[in-house]
């Protein structure tokens, strides 16, 4: 055969505008202006001889306002340019494709995806890659696998760098799922018993996570209390690993195991690092650049924490783009004015007017469901899946009347123009795994996770608008995203646009008297006639209002947030060496960094960690834990263990108050979102109020159940025949149950067979309410009308206590007022400065569980 003769590329341009100029293969007629500014602004950050000034460079750009084609250009440029092996990364390999074909479609650009196992790519592709000759695209979890494919990377693009956490963070965490992984679960679960106790242990072996608070409940695993059972647990994770997916991830962390966090829950339990060490890994490391691309890239540190790099370049927003918008989307809350129980049909009815519709599910059971409920109800509507949209997605873009119902997933398969003018968020979660709900629950912790939140959020919601002439309505039921939407708090960190359309969704969404309302909007909003004019040009005004109020906005937090990020991946890397005292040094610089009120949560949990470090150091740093740990507690409700930590030194009236109102208070904060206005709320309060002044037996019961339950106790109204009336679970160590009886004629003495029915409810609740302690203390309280006993009866009342109606009434309303002023103070779950208060209005108010367990024992049944 005959010998090849090579030509090179030519490269007679001197920027990436001028390159793509030069594409003929392109079928868009080129960059817009904002595109190209932003293309400057990177070109700062190389020299002309193409030499790295920045190594790690980010930039944010709307959702739909065409990043990709942004960072092709760049990765381009430097491929044909300087000869640079180039890769662009995606968070998933649907989205690989749809960039493939973008780039080869509509810019004229030759990539290579790379899907599937390694060992099956394509020689030819290989090559290409290898050589320079083509761009290569594949998913973050291909580029950080064990396998060296992607090393010597010159350029990496990373795209939607905001959906890339659990991407990356998979590569460094073990998640041991019980039903996948059972034995593991279970093996660990019982070391887990030897070590931290019942409380943990008790909700992670029970059988129905729908008792009391197992479903929601996590926690994490204090290190100090199974230090010396690491080796223990890393002995058993290693047996049960090796031909499972998580060897992997288990090899990456498996000598650090102590510098790694371990989250536990009914079904779960999570082992990472805090911050992935990502620098750690070669290919990263060595790249000459690169490149993170983000529809928000936030202000707090979330790149750095997301990426393991502590100093990135972020180049300036360009034409406004942070204040407006791209495209037009319509809000619609019907959770505002109308129960959940209109969500499968509104659903339909508003699929109905659009015919293309995209609904976004919080799992695969409710895209099951939901999928089925469509075929049922609208049969001629074709119903898809992501996963179908690999090799269908044409067969959708043509279909008449179809929907897509998407599981779960922030990240974009994209929608524009007429493919879909109607997207609805149903229920969809806003916290992703036990690490972050720990956090924004338990450690109260929720202001580090706002711009994370409100990322996930703009990515969902820009699925069906993808440029400026586009527009979609966007429907969002259930609580999770709707709360922090609608809380005003939260709504004013969007910008102006989003702010702006979001608050005219709220306007138009409230006091509505009939579902009819919602669809009449949502047609005249489709319909882009004279009707719509009026709002369009409302809702401009709305947002040139913000855009002056953004000019003053307070950023020090967001500043303090940034300044610990940095400090904090600092720290990762000296962990990852077990270089513990220059760890607890910038431990102590961290805590220092977050001195707002509104940090106490997230401080809380730096100074368990300086705690944690001190313990491992020992000798006189011994002493600094302690006082750490001290400190942790004092800061945070909702930890017990941190006390435990502390060795505090309570009395026991004390001590119960403590653990007796860190124990409720998630729950009350997660009832008080539910009411999305203080009317809601008071005819709530009403309700239960004149139901407990009610003399029907039943009726008082109900509202009795609903009482604990709104004041955040785990409250249960049992319908069993042999089980007892309502019962209030404190803490997992006290349980009061109630014998209630409101008679007719109050002056009716108590007679022995209601005193003996109460008698065995504690029989009954150790028998069957499997979350409290086994040595759990349970009162029995005897809740009537009357005021007198029987006298043969007074020998059977011996470990019974009575409450007088009007008496447990009094109470009540003084608990409600307690919880009126928390309601008027109430921003967001997960506030620790909200919490503290709202135990301070509660202690004021002598309505607290330590003041209701008071008043349950003040008289002996047998007294009266």
């Amino acid at each position: 055969m005959a010998f090849r003769i090579s030509k090179n590329e030519k490269v007679n341009f001197a920027t990436p505008q001028e390159m793509f100029q030069d594409n003929k293969m392109k079928n868009i007629f080129g960059l817009i202006d904002y595109q190209s500014k932003t293309i400057d602004n990177y070109m700062k950050t190389i020299k002309q001889d193409g030499s790295i000034i920045n190594k790690h460079v980010a930039f944010e750009l709307p959702t739909g306002s065409g990043k990709t084609l942004i960072g092709l250009l760049i990765a381009e440029f430097h491929r044909k340019k300087f000869h640079r092996k180039a890769l662009f990364l995606c968070p998933t390999n649907q989205l690989v494709m749809q960039v493939c074909k973008q780039a080869k479609d509509q810019y004229g650009i030759e990539t290579i995806a790379f899907c599937g196992k390694q060992a099956e790519y394509e020689p030819k592709n290989k090559s290409d890659f290898i050589l320079s000759k083509k761009i290569g695209v594949t998913t973050y979890s291909s580029f950080f696998a064990t396998s060296k494919y992607f090393d010597a990377t010159d350029i990496i693009i990373f795209d939607d760098v905001h959906s890339s956490e659990n991407y990356i963070a998979e590569n460094w965490s073990i998640n041991i799922q019980k039903d996948q992984n059972e034995i593991l679960y279970n093996e660990l679960t019982e070391v887990i018993n030897e070590t931290v106790g019942d409380s943990f242990y008790s909700r992670m072996i029970a059988e129905n996570p729908q008792d009391g608070d197992i479903a929601e409940w996590c926690n994490m695993l204090p290190m100090p209390m199974i230090y010396e059972k690491l080796d223990e647990i890393r002995d058993i994770i290693s047996a049960n690993v090796r031909e499972t997916s998580l060897n992997y991830a288990w090899s990456q962390i498996s000598d650090h195991l102590g510098e790694c966090n371990i989250f536990v829950s009914w079904d779960s339990i999570l082992i990472r690092p805090y911050i992935i060490p990502t620098l750690t890994f070669p290919p990263f490391k060595n790249a000459k650049q690169c490149v993170f691309m983000s529809a928000t890239l936030g202000k707090s540190g979330e790149l750095e924490r997301i990426t393991g790099v502590d100093k990135i370049k972020f180049l300036p927003m360009v034409s406004d783009l942070d204040m407006k918008g791209i495209g037009r989307k319509y809000f619609v809350f019907p959770d505002l004015s109308f129960s959940e129980s209109m969500h499968k049909n509104l659903i339909i009815n508003l699929h109905h007017l659009s015919k293309k519709s995209i609904v976004i599910v919080p799992n695969n059971n409710e895209q099951d469901t939901l999928i089925e409920f469509v075929n049922s109800e609208s049969p001629n509507t074709k119903t898809f899946k992501a996963d179908d949209l690999k090799n269908l997605r044409d067969d959708f873009d043509s279909s008449p009347d179809a929907m897509v119902s998407i599981s779960n997933r922030f990240d974009g398969i994209d929608f524009p123009d007429d493919s879909s003018r109607m997207l609805i968020l149903y229920n969809i979660p806003k916290i992703t795994h036990l690490q972050e709900r720990f956090l924004y629950s338990r450690m109260a912790a929720s202001v580090l996770f706002s711009e994370r939140i409100k990322t996930r959020i703009m990515q969902a919601v820009g699925r069906c608008t993808r440029n400026a002439k586009d527009y979609a309505v966007v429907c969002v039921m259930g609580n999770t995203v709707l709360n922090e939407l609608v809380n005003e708090t939260n709504l004013k960190q969007y910008a102006p646009e989003m702010r702006a359309e979001i608050q005219f969704g709220i306007d138009n969404s409230t006091n509505l008297v009939n579902i009819s309302e919602i669809l009449e909007n949502v047609k005249l909003f489709l319909a882009r006639d004279s009707s719509w004019e009026g709002a369009e040009k409302h809702i401009v005004e709305l947002r040139d209002e913000y855009i002056l109020e953004d000019k003053n906005k307070d950023l020090q937090i967001f500043d303090k947030l940034h300044a610990a990020a940095m400090k904090e991946v600092e720290l990762q890397y000296c962990l990852w060496k077990k270089d513990y005292m220059k760890s607890f040094n910038i431990i102590t610089e961290i805590i220092s960094l977050l001195n707002a009120p509104v940090l106490r949560g997230y401080k809380s949990f730096w100074q368990y960690c300086g705690g944690n470090i001190g313990k491992i150091i020992g000798n006189e740093y011994e002493k600094k834990a302690v006082q750490l740990f001290q400190e942790a507690s004092d800061n945070v409700l909702g930890v017990s263990w941190l006390a435990q930590l502390a060795n505090y030194k309570y009395d026991d009236s004390q001590q119960m108050e403590n653990n007796l109102f860190a124990f409720n208070i998630e729950r009350m904060e997660k009832n008080l979102a539910k009411y999305r206005n203080s009317k809601k709320f008071e005819s709530e309060m009403t309700m239960i109020l004149e139901g407990l002044n009610s003399s029907r037996g039943e009726d008082f019961e109900n509202y009795q159940q609903k009482l604990g339950e709104i004041l955040g106790y785990l409250s249960v109204n049992p319908n069993n025949s042999t089980a007892p009336d309502p019962y209030w679970i404190v803490n997992d160590d006290l349980c009061v149950v109630f014998e209630d009886k409101i008679y007719d004629d109050a002056s009716k003495k108590i007679p022995v067979s209601d005193i003996s029915q109460a008698n065995r409810h504690e029989t009954w609740i150790r028998e069957n309410v499997k979350n409290l302690h086994h040595d759990a203390d349970i009162i029995t309280c005897f809740l009537t009308n009357s005021r007198s006993i029987e006298e043969d009866a007074k020998i059977h009342a011996n470990n019974l206590y009575y409450c007088n109606k009007t008496e447990f009434v009094d109470w009540a309303n003084k608990a409600i007022n307690c919880l009126r002023n928390s309601y008027a103070a109430f921003t967001t779950e997960g506030d620790s400065e909200w919490r503290l208060l709202a135990e301070k209005y509660f202690d004021e108010g002598f309505s607290n569980p330590i003041n209701f367990v008071q008043m349950i024992k003040t008289t002996l049944l047998k007294s009266i």
